[in-house]
């Protein structure tokens, strides 16, 4: 436990903020989709929506110079977190 609260700490800002994004939409497009479309079409659905947005932001970063692969990763795993918590909140 102690590893990953200094592991916690020693996160910059900016990727915590890619890894909220990513939770945030995968959580609002679970929740709209889940009305209308199985489980696992939400999921992946939901999953894709944050990488996209991740990459949407990432290309808009190109043009002020200043792209990072890591902070769309961050985002994505920000969306795997989302899924997963929103599953766990469905069952």
């Amino acid at each position: 436990m102690k590893r990953i609260i200094e592991w916690l700490c020693g996160l910059k800002a900016d990727k915590l903020l890619h890894f909220i994004a990513g939770v945030v939409v995968s959580q609002i497009i679970f929740g709209l989709l889940d009305l209308a479309m199985p489980m696992w079409w939400c999921a992946l659905l939901s999953l894709l929506a944050a990488a996209i947005v991740g990459g949407i932001k990432e290309a808009i970063d190109v043009k002020h110079g200043v792209p990072n692969i890591k902070d769309w990763v961050a985002t994505f795993f920000g969306g795997v977190l989302g899924v997963i918590l929103a599953i766990l909140i469905t069952l």
